[in-house]
Protein backbone atom coordinates (compact mmCIF):
# COMPACT_ATOMS: atom_id res chain seq x y z
CA UNK A 1 0.00 0.00 0.00
CA UNK A 2 3.04 2.34 0.90
CA UNK A 3 4.53 1.62 -2.18
CA UNK A 4 1.65 2.18 -4.01
CA UNK A 5 1.08 5.41 -2.49
CA UNK A 6 5.03 6.42 -3.27
CA UNK A 7 4.56 5.89 -7.42
CA UNK A 8 1.24 7.62 -7.64
CA UNK A 9 2.58 10.47 -5.62
CA UNK A 10 5.90 10.66 -7.52
CA UNK A 11 3.24 10.68 -10.84
CA UNK A 12 1.46 13.37 -10.25
CA UNK A 13 4.15 15.22 -9.18
CA UNK A 14 5.89 14.27 -12.46
CA UNK A 15 2.73 15.34 -14.29
CA UNK A 16 2.49 18.73 -12.10
CA UNK A 17 6.49 19.57 -13.28
CA UNK A 18 5.60 18.50 -16.97
CA UNK A 19 3.03 21.24 -17.25
CA UNK A 20 5.62 23.65 -16.54
CA UNK A 21 7.87 23.02 -19.79
CA UNK A 22 7.50 25.82 -22.27
CA UNK A 23 7.54 23.09 -25.06
CA UNK A 24 4.79 22.60 -27.79
CA UNK A 25 5.58 18.28 -27.98
CA UNK A 26 1.82 17.31 -27.71
CA UNK A 27 3.24 14.62 -24.74
CA UNK A 28 4.05 17.78 -22.64
CA UNK A 29 1.22 19.59 -23.52
CA UNK A 30 -1.34 17.24 -22.59
CA UNK A 31 -0.11 17.68 -19.01
CA UNK A 32 -2.34 21.10 -19.35
CA UNK A 33 -5.57 19.09 -19.79
CA UNK A 34 -5.95 16.92 -16.78
CA UNK A 35 -5.17 19.36 -13.51
CA UNK A 36 -8.74 18.72 -12.28
CA UNK A 37 -8.10 15.24 -11.71
CA UNK A 38 -4.12 15.60 -11.24
CA UNK A 39 -5.59 17.99 -7.81
CA UNK A 40 -8.25 15.54 -6.81
CA UNK A 41 -5.57 12.37 -7.24
CA UNK A 42 -3.02 14.46 -5.04
CA UNK A 43 -5.84 15.26 -2.21
CA UNK A 44 -6.49 11.54 -2.24
CA UNK A 45 -3.09 10.43 -1.58
CA UNK A 46 -2.52 13.28 0.91
CA UNK A 47 -5.61 12.22 2.76
CA UNK A 48 -3.76 8.21 2.35
CA UNK A 49 -0.99 9.47 3.79
CA UNK A 50 -2.90 11.21 6.46
CA UNK A 51 -4.51 7.66 7.78
CA UNK A 52 -0.80 5.83 7.58
CA UNK A 53 1.13 5.43 10.92
CA UNK A 54 3.49 7.85 11.37
CA UNK A 55 6.51 5.44 12.21
CA UNK A 56 5.83 4.03 9.36
CA UNK A 57 7.16 7.04 7.39
CA UNK A 58 10.47 7.59 5.92
CA UNK A 59 12.31 10.49 4.16
CA UNK A 60 11.11 9.84 1.06
CA UNK A 61 7.66 9.99 2.35
CA UNK A 62 7.97 12.85 3.82
CA UNK A 63 9.62 14.45 0.70
CA UNK A 64 6.66 13.18 -1.23
CA UNK A 65 3.82 14.82 1.28
CA UNK A 66 5.69 18.18 1.02
CA UNK A 67 6.11 17.88 -2.86
CA UNK A 68 1.95 16.51 -3.50
CA UNK A 69 0.93 19.59 -1.16
CA UNK A 70 2.87 22.26 -3.70
CA UNK A 71 1.64 20.07 -6.30
CA UNK A 72 -1.96 20.57 -5.33
CA UNK A 73 -1.82 24.57 -4.78
CA UNK A 74 -0.30 24.20 -8.46
CA UNK A 75 -2.91 22.91 -9.74
CA UNK A 76 -5.52 24.70 -7.52
CA UNK A 77 -4.10 27.78 -8.57
CA UNK A 78 -5.12 26.97 -12.22
CA UNK A 79 -8.34 25.92 -11.36
CA UNK A 80 -9.99 27.31 -8.92
CA UNK A 81 -11.08 30.74 -9.87
CA UNK A 82 -14.14 28.54 -12.02
CA UNK A 83 -15.55 27.76 -8.76
CA UNK A 84 -18.91 29.12 -7.66
CA UNK A 85 -16.87 30.82 -4.78
CA UNK A 86 -15.13 33.18 -6.70
CA UNK A 87 -15.97 36.27 -8.50
CA UNK A 88 -17.92 36.49 -12.14
CA UNK A 89 -15.88 37.63 -15.00
CA UNK A 90 -19.15 38.59 -16.83
CA UNK A 91 -21.61 39.88 -14.74
CA UNK A 92 -25.09 38.05 -14.25
CA UNK A 93 -28.00 39.95 -16.88
CA UNK A 94 -29.66 42.95 -15.51
CA UNK A 95 -31.83 43.64 -18.74
CA UNK A 96 -33.25 40.87 -20.28
CA UNK A 97 -34.88 42.72 -22.93
CA UNK A 98 -35.55 39.89 -25.78
CA UNK A 99 -35.00 41.98 -28.61
CA UNK A 100 -31.19 42.05 -27.26
CA UNK A 101 -30.78 38.45 -26.31
CA UNK A 102 -29.10 35.90 -27.77
CA UNK A 103 -29.04 32.37 -27.58
CA UNK A 104 -26.22 30.20 -28.91
CA UNK A 105 -26.20 26.12 -29.13
CA UNK A 106 -22.97 24.93 -30.01
CA UNK A 107 -21.57 20.89 -30.66
CA UNK A 108 -18.78 19.02 -31.83
CA UNK A 109 -20.95 16.26 -33.39
CA UNK A 110 -18.45 13.75 -33.82
CA UNK A 111 -18.46 13.32 -37.37
CA UNK A 112 -18.52 9.14 -37.01
CA UNK A 113 -21.91 9.82 -35.32
CA UNK A 114 -24.27 8.68 -37.15
CA UNK A 115 -27.79 9.29 -34.20
CA UNK A 116 -28.64 12.69 -35.16
CA UNK A 117 -31.75 12.58 -33.29
CA UNK A 118 -31.05 13.57 -30.02
CA UNK A 119 -29.07 16.78 -30.94
CA UNK A 120 -32.07 17.86 -33.19
CA UNK A 121 -34.41 17.43 -30.29
CA UNK A 122 -32.38 19.87 -28.06
CA UNK A 123 -32.25 22.21 -30.90
CA UNK A 124 -36.01 21.67 -31.13
CA UNK A 125 -36.66 22.49 -27.29
CA UNK A 126 -33.69 25.30 -26.61
CA UNK A 127 -34.85 27.23 -30.39
CA UNK A 128 -31.28 28.79 -30.36
CA UNK A 129 -31.16 31.82 -32.20
CA UNK A 130 -27.20 31.00 -33.73
CA UNK A 131 -26.02 27.10 -34.05
CA UNK A 132 -22.51 26.45 -34.71
CA UNK A 133 -21.82 22.78 -35.35
CA UNK A 134 -17.90 21.27 -35.86
CA UNK A 135 -16.82 18.08 -36.95
CA UNK A 136 -19.47 17.91 -39.73
CA UNK A 137 -19.28 16.01 -43.08
CA UNK A 138 -21.25 15.74 -46.05
CA UNK A 139 -23.03 13.75 -43.90
CA UNK A 140 -24.09 15.77 -41.53
CA UNK A 141 -24.86 18.48 -43.90
CA UNK A 142 -27.86 15.86 -45.33
CA UNK A 143 -29.03 15.80 -41.76
CA UNK A 144 -28.85 19.17 -41.20
CA UNK A 145 -30.64 20.62 -43.96
CA UNK A 146 -34.01 20.91 -43.06
CA UNK A 147 -33.04 23.55 -40.02
CA UNK A 148 -32.28 26.00 -42.85
CA UNK A 149 -36.23 26.43 -43.09
CA UNK A 150 -36.35 28.06 -39.00
CA UNK A 151 -32.35 29.37 -39.88
CA UNK A 152 -32.32 31.10 -43.34
CA UNK A 153 -29.15 32.23 -42.82
CA UNK A 154 -25.98 29.66 -42.99
CA UNK A 155 -22.57 29.11 -43.73
CA UNK A 156 -21.55 25.44 -44.90
CA UNK A 157 -18.32 24.53 -44.74
CA UNK A 158 -18.45 20.22 -44.76
CA UNK A 159 -15.05 18.20 -44.72
CA UNK A 160 -14.59 14.51 -44.59
CA UNK A 161 -11.51 15.06 -41.96
CA UNK A 162 -13.50 16.18 -38.31
CA UNK A 163 -12.57 20.04 -39.61
CA UNK A 164 -15.85 20.71 -41.17
CA UNK A 165 -18.18 23.21 -39.55
CA UNK A 166 -21.31 24.73 -40.10
CA UNK A 167 -23.66 27.88 -38.69
CA UNK A 168 -27.35 28.33 -38.69
CA UNK A 169 -28.72 32.09 -38.17
CA UNK A 170 -31.97 33.59 -37.52
CA UNK A 171 -30.43 36.69 -37.62
CA UNK A 172 -29.48 37.88 -41.28
CA UNK A 173 -25.43 37.31 -41.62
CA UNK A 174 -23.39 40.07 -42.54
CA UNK A 175 -19.94 39.90 -44.52
CA UNK A 176 -20.04 36.00 -44.38
CA UNK A 177 -16.70 34.60 -44.47
CA UNK A 178 -14.76 31.03 -44.98
CA UNK A 179 -10.77 31.61 -43.97
CA UNK A 180 -8.07 29.61 -43.62
CA UNK A 181 -5.56 31.55 -40.71
CA UNK A 182 -2.95 28.82 -40.81
CA UNK A 183 -3.04 25.92 -42.28
CA UNK A 184 -4.94 25.19 -45.53
CA UNK A 185 -7.78 22.66 -44.33
CA UNK A 186 -7.96 24.05 -41.15
CA UNK A 187 -11.64 26.17 -41.66
CA UNK A 188 -13.02 29.12 -39.80
CA UNK A 189 -16.02 30.63 -39.84
CA UNK A 190 -16.18 34.74 -39.56
CA UNK A 191 -19.35 37.28 -39.96
CA UNK A 192 -21.39 40.02 -38.28
CA UNK A 193 -25.08 40.31 -37.13
CA UNK A 194 -27.75 42.81 -36.14
CA UNK A 195 -28.77 42.24 -32.30
CA UNK A 196 -30.95 45.63 -31.73
CA UNK A 197 -28.71 48.27 -33.05
CA UNK A 198 -25.52 46.51 -32.08
CA UNK A 199 -23.19 44.79 -34.70
CA UNK A 200 -21.85 42.13 -33.26
CA UNK A 201 -18.73 40.23 -34.69
CA UNK A 202 -18.65 36.13 -34.48
CA UNK A 203 -15.86 33.97 -35.72
CA UNK A 204 -16.39 30.12 -35.27
CA UNK A 205 -12.53 28.01 -34.66
CA UNK A 206 -11.44 24.65 -34.25
CA UNK A 207 -7.60 24.04 -34.69
CA UNK A 208 -5.93 20.62 -34.74
CA UNK A 209 -5.24 19.49 -30.92
CA UNK A 210 -1.41 18.45 -29.93
CA UNK A 211 -2.14 14.59 -30.21
CA UNK A 212 0.35 12.03 -32.23
CA UNK A 213 -2.86 11.13 -34.83
CA UNK A 214 -3.44 15.01 -35.12
CA UNK A 215 -0.40 17.48 -34.44
CA UNK A 216 3.08 16.76 -33.22
CA UNK A 217 3.13 20.29 -31.79
CA UNK A 218 0.51 22.55 -30.95
CA UNK A 219 2.26 25.60 -33.00
CA UNK A 220 0.00 25.93 -35.02
CA UNK A 221 -3.20 25.49 -32.69
CA UNK A 222 -1.88 28.09 -30.65
CA UNK A 223 -0.94 30.50 -33.47
CA UNK A 224 -4.73 29.86 -34.53
CA UNK A 225 -6.18 31.45 -31.33
CA UNK A 226 -3.43 33.70 -30.90
CA UNK A 227 -3.96 35.23 -34.15
CA UNK A 228 -7.15 35.88 -33.88
CA UNK A 229 -6.76 37.66 -30.15
CA UNK A 230 -4.98 40.14 -32.47
CA UNK A 231 -7.77 40.46 -34.72
CA UNK A 232 -10.02 40.83 -31.52
CA UNK A 233 -7.81 43.49 -30.12
CA UNK A 234 -8.32 45.68 -33.56
CA UNK A 235 -12.20 45.76 -33.37
CA UNK A 236 -14.43 47.79 -30.82
CA UNK A 237 -17.51 46.16 -31.74
CA UNK A 238 -19.00 43.46 -29.39
CA UNK A 239 -17.45 39.93 -30.10
CA UNK A 240 -17.75 36.30 -29.78
CA UNK A 241 -15.79 33.86 -30.56
CA UNK A 242 -16.60 30.17 -30.01
CA UNK A 243 -15.84 26.52 -31.11
CA UNK A 244 -13.92 23.69 -29.62
CA UNK A 245 -10.09 25.23 -29.29
CA UNK A 246 -8.59 21.79 -28.32
CA UNK A 247 -7.28 23.67 -25.30
CA UNK A 248 -8.75 23.98 -22.04
CA UNK A 249 -9.59 27.24 -20.23
CA UNK A 250 -7.25 27.33 -18.03
CA UNK A 251 -4.08 26.71 -20.31
CA UNK A 252 -1.06 29.25 -21.16
CA UNK A 253 -2.54 30.09 -24.35
CA UNK A 254 -6.09 30.79 -23.21
CA UNK A 255 -4.75 33.40 -21.19
CA UNK A 256 -2.86 35.04 -23.40
CA UNK A 257 -5.23 34.60 -25.96
CA UNK A 258 -7.92 36.53 -23.10
CA UNK A 259 -5.28 39.20 -22.16
CA UNK A 260 -4.35 39.87 -25.65
CA UNK A 261 -8.20 40.15 -26.99
CA UNK A 262 -9.59 41.07 -24.13
CA UNK A 263 -12.03 38.88 -24.04
CA UNK A 264 -13.89 37.51 -21.20
CA UNK A 265 -14.90 33.77 -20.06
CA UNK A 266 -18.41 33.30 -18.99
CA UNK A 267 -17.42 30.20 -17.04
CA UNK A 268 -15.62 31.96 -14.52
CA UNK A 269 -17.35 31.72 -10.82
CA UNK A 270 -19.49 29.51 -12.58
CA UNK A 271 -18.27 26.44 -13.14
CA UNK A 272 -16.00 24.40 -15.03
CA UNK A 273 -18.07 23.03 -17.95
CA UNK A 274 -16.61 20.40 -18.81
CA UNK A 275 -17.52 19.16 -22.83
CA UNK A 276 -15.31 16.63 -23.49
CA UNK A 277 -15.06 13.59 -23.20
CA UNK A 278 -18.83 12.95 -22.52
CA UNK A 279 -18.04 9.02 -23.01
CA UNK A 280 -15.28 8.65 -20.03
CA UNK A 281 -16.96 10.56 -16.58
CA UNK A 282 -13.17 10.07 -15.09
CA UNK A 283 -11.45 12.48 -17.74
CA UNK A 284 -13.37 15.22 -18.49
CA UNK A 285 -12.41 19.39 -19.28
CA UNK A 286 -13.52 21.99 -20.44
CA UNK A 287 -12.62 22.13 -24.91
CA UNK A 288 -15.96 23.88 -25.98
CA UNK A 289 -15.63 27.69 -25.30
CA UNK A 290 -17.43 30.97 -25.87
CA UNK A 291 -15.53 34.18 -24.97
CA UNK A 292 -16.82 37.60 -25.46
CA UNK A 293 -16.54 40.61 -25.26
CA UNK A 294 -17.16 43.60 -22.46
CA UNK A 295 -19.95 44.61 -24.16
CA UNK A 296 -22.27 41.63 -22.84
CA UNK A 297 -23.81 40.18 -20.21
CA UNK A 298 -24.68 36.49 -18.90
CA UNK A 299 -28.48 35.35 -18.69
CA UNK A 300 -27.89 31.58 -18.64
CA UNK A 301 -24.86 29.15 -19.71
CA UNK A 302 -25.43 25.31 -19.66
CA UNK A 303 -23.81 21.96 -20.22
CA UNK A 304 -26.43 19.92 -22.55
CA UNK A 305 -27.02 16.32 -22.49
CA UNK A 306 -25.21 13.58 -24.14
CA UNK A 307 -26.52 14.21 -28.30
CA UNK A 308 -23.75 10.64 -28.69
CA UNK A 309 -20.90 12.66 -29.56
CA UNK A 310 -17.70 12.95 -27.36
CA UNK A 311 -18.37 16.38 -26.39
CA UNK A 312 -21.30 17.75 -24.58
CA UNK A 313 -23.51 20.75 -26.29
CA UNK A 314 -22.84 24.19 -24.72
CA UNK A 315 -26.21 26.40 -24.40
CA UNK A 316 -25.60 30.21 -23.61
CA UNK A 317 -27.49 33.19 -23.46
CA UNK A 318 -26.28 36.69 -23.66
CA UNK A 319 -27.41 39.79 -23.53
CA UNK A 320 -26.58 43.52 -23.54
CA UNK A 321 -27.32 46.07 -21.52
Amino acid sequence: MQTLVQIFALLMILATVTSFFNHKVWWVRMFDFPRIQIALLSMMLLFAYLFMRYSSLNLVDLALIILLFVALFIQAYHILRFLKIFAFEIKSASNKDPELKLSILISNVLMTNRKPEKLLLQIQKFNPDLICFVETDYWWQDQLEHLKKSYPYHIDVPQDDTYGMHLFSKLELHNPDVRYLIEKDIPSIHTEFKLGSHLINACLIHPKPPAPNEAWTSKKRDQEILLMAEVIRKTQEPFILMGDLNDVAWSGTTRQFKKVSGLLDPRRGRGFFNTYNAKNPLLRWPLDHVFVSHHFQLVKMKRLKSVGSDHFPILIVLTIP
